[in-house]
Formats: structure tokens, sequence, C-alpha cells
């Protein structure tokens, strides 16, 4: 299947401070989890701090606030459908962003880039870009993982120091519960509208077959 993951790293906090910001409480890797969010939390040697989890909650965080006074990055990884998206944020303020929805756009080298990606970054993306197109694969499916580990030296598929990563899970009312909760609630109206959108099409097809009936 592929990894499915999202990983958001800070570099103006430490690990204690980002634990008591985001609401989570440490436990060991055997321990069951409360409340349906886990994390690991990687202290990098470069000053980065990398908070790693199975869903996308940087889509329900309010990254303004949690990037004010330093920079973050995010990244988001869903290798099942080839759909990889990262950001940064510094100061409260977003910098760049780029996503790759190949499934959902029917293009392999699909890219979508808001802002303004410094040049170091540019060149990862034009060395990418120049390869799709000698490529029958889907290679630009890892310019957001290359581009988060250019800024912040992580990378979700290599194989971390042991020592240098902890697992945590959230605590009831603290901001990470929070965005989970929210995240809950959005996959739950999308799930609603869904439903109501499918019964819409059978009624209407079960009053169509009466019509032809009658």
């Amino acid at each position: 299947m592929g990894a499915s993951l999202s990983w958001i790293a800070f570099n103006h906090i430490s690990r204690n401070e980002l634990v008591n910001k985001l609401g989570l409480c440490e436990v060991a890797a055997s321990e069951e989890v409360n409340r349906g969010g886990r994390f690991e939390i990687h202290d990098m040697e470069n000053g980065w701090c990398v908070v790693v989890g199975k869903e996308p909650v940087e889509k329900f965080l309010a990254l303004n606030d949690l990037s004010k006074g330093g920079a973050l990055v995010w990244c988001a990884v869903e290798e099942h459908v080839n759909y990889s998206a990262t950001g940064y944020w510094k100061d409260g303020a977003r910098e760049w962003e780029l996503s790759h929805h190949p499934e959902q756009n029917d293009d392999m080298s699909d890219l979508t880039i808001e802002g303004q990606l410094p040049s170091n970054l540019g060149k990862i993306r034009d060395r990418l870009v120049d390869e799709q197109q000698q490529s029958d694969c889907d290679v630009i499916s890892d310019l957001a993982v290359e581009i988060g580990e250019a800024v912040t030296g992580f990378r979700h598929d290599v194989v971390l120091d042991e020592i240098s990563s902890r697992m945590f899970e959230v605590v009831e009312g603290g901001v990470m519960d929070q965005s989970l909760v929210k995240m809950k609630k959005y996959r739950q109206s999308f799930v609603i509208k869904i439903v109501t959108a499918v019964v819409g099409v059978i009624a209407a097809a079960a009053a169509l077959g009466y019509w032809f009936r009658s």
C-alpha cells in the first residue's frame, strides 16, 4: 500500500515546549492509544524537531500561530495514490506550498505551486520536472519529500537513530486533539454529503422508472 502519513517540523521550539504546545503526552511504544492519535517526535541534530503522524493534521491546525517566532515545514504523503505536498511557514505567514495530485487530475506531471520557492529548492523542482518528461513513472511524487528533506534534513523513509525518537499521544482538549476532532467532523460531513447525493440519485432513478412504467 505504501506510506500514508504527514509530518510537521519546527525549528524554533524545544521538544518539551512543543509537546506542551500541541497537547501531547509521552507513551511507551507498546501502550494502547486512548484517543486515536499517536505521534512520533524526532529531534534532529540540525535543530529541527519533527512531529510525525498518520493523519493529515496540517489541514486542521493553525499553522500561522504555530509558526510565530520561527519557521515550520509540513509534508504529507499518500504513496498509494502518489499524492504528496509540502509547505513552509515563517513568523505566522505562509511563504510557499506545493502539491502533486496525479490521480485527481489524471496527470503524472501535475504540480501546483503557490508562492516563490527559494533558488536551491527551485533547482530540485526543475531537476525532477526534467526527469518526469523522460520517464513513464511518477517522478514528481518525490518532489515534496525531497524538498522537505532539503529544508529540515528529515525524510520519512529513512531510518533515524532510535534514541532521537519518542512516542506520544494526544491529550484531550489540546491543540492536536482539537485538530483530530475537526478532521473527524469534516470526514463525517463529507460522508453524509456523499450518501445524500447517492440517495438523491437513486430516488430520481426510481421516480424516472415509475414515470416510464406509467
